[in-house]
C-alpha cells in the first residue's frame, strides 16, 4: 500500500468520476412531503403521450410567444458513464443561452442542465424534457441520491417565482426524434464536442487498413522475446508467412506443411517433449 501525504491527492479511478466541487449537505424532508408542489408549477409530464398531448407540445415547440422562455434539456452522449447532458434557452424564436453538464449519472447530468438552464429567468418559462423521471426526481425532497441537486433546482424555482406573481413554469415532456426541434444544430456541436472530450477519437490513419495491420505485426514482433528456437525460422513480418511456410505450402501438400511447422519449433522430435508428455 502506497503511503500518499495528504497535500499529494493523487488521481484514482474513483475520483475521475466524482464531481470538481463536494456537493452540500441537505435534510430530507418529512415523509409526508416527499413531493414539493407549488400553485404556479404545472407538471404536464405525468400526462401520456398521445396524438392530442403530442400535437398540443408540438404547437408551443413551433409558435413559442415572443415574451416566453423555453428551455430544452437532453443527453448528449452514449449510454456509457460519464455522461453528459446539453441545454438551450429561446425567447421566442432566438437562442439567449446554452451550455453542457456532465456527471457519473445520466439523470445527474439531465439534473444539471435544467438547473442552469433554470439559472436564466424570464417572465415565464416553459421546461421540455425528454422523459419523466427527470422531472419526478426534481420536484422530490425525501432521500434519494440526488437531492442535493433537486433542493437546488427548488431554490432556483422558488426565487424565480417570488420575484414576481405572474411568474409560471411549465414542465413539457417531448421526443428528440420530433421534427423541427429547436436547437438541433447546437445540440448537434455540443454532442460532438462532448464525445471527442469523453471518448476521445484518435486521428485517421494515412496507411491503408492491410499496412496498418502489417505495422502492428511489426511492432508486437520487435517487442516480443525471440530466444526460443522457433524465432529462428521467423522473419520480421512483411505481409507473407515465413519462408519455411511459403516452401512448405509451394509443395500443396497438408503433411508437408504440418512436418514443417513440427521442425521449426522442435515438436515432438526431442526427448524432453516426449518426457515431459
Amino acid at each position: 500500500m502506497a503511503n500518499w501525504h495528504l497535500s499529494t491527492n493523487p488521481e484514482t479511478a474513483l475520483t475521475r468520476i466524482l464531481p470538481t466541487h463536494s456537493p452540500f449537505f441537505t435534510f430530507p424532508s418529512h415523509p409526508s412531503q416527499s413531493k414539493w408542489v407549488h400553485p404556479q408549477v404545472r407538471d404536464n409530464t405525468v400526462l401520456p403521450i398521445n396524438p392530442k398531448t403530442k400535437e398540443y407540445t408540438q404547437s408551443l415547440i413551433h409558435l413559442p410567444p415572443n415574451n416566453s422562455y423555453s428551455l430544452f434539456i437532453r443527453v448528449l452522449t452514449v449510454p456509457s458513464p460519464p455522461f453528459a447532458a446539453g441545454f438551450v434557452v429561446y425567447r421566442g424564436e432566438r437562442l439567449v443561452h446554452s451550455g453542457t453538464t456532465r456527471a457519473p449519472t445520466c439523470l445527474g447530468a439531465l439534473l444539471q442542465a435544467l438547473l442552469q438552464g433554470l439559472m436564466y429567468a424570464s417572465f415565464s418559462i416553459r421546461i421540455f424534457i425528454p422523459d419523466r423521471s427527470t422531472c419526478a426526481s426534481a420536484f422530490l425532497t425525501s432521500k434519494h441520491p440526488f437531492l442535493f441537486l433537486s433542493c437546488a433546482i427548488i431554490d432556483q424555482m422558488i426565487l424565480f417565482l417570488s420575484a414576481h406573481p405572474l411568474h409560471i413554469i411549465n414542465f413539457y415532456r417531448y421526443s428528440v426524434k420530433w421534427a423541427g426541434l429547436p436547437g438541433k444544430t447546437v445540440f448537434q456541436e455540443f454532442m460532438e464536442q462532448e464525445q471527442h472530450i469523453i471518448f476521445p477519437i484518435p486521428p485517421p490513419s494515412l496507411l491503408r487498413p492491410k499496412d496498418i495491420l502489417i505495422q502492428d505485426l511489426q511492432e508486437e514482433y520487435i517487442q516480443t522475446i525471440r530466444a526460443a528456437r522457433i524465432w529462428q525460422s521467423i522473419t520480421l513480418p512483411d505481409g507473407r508467412p515465413p519462408p519455411f511456410i511459403q516452401g512448405a505450402l509451394s509443395q500443396k501438400d497438408h503433411c508437408t506443411y504440418t512436418a514443417a511447422g513440427q521442425l521449426a519449433s522442435r515438436h515432438t522430435f526431442h526427448k524432453p517433449y516426449s518426457d515431459d508428455f
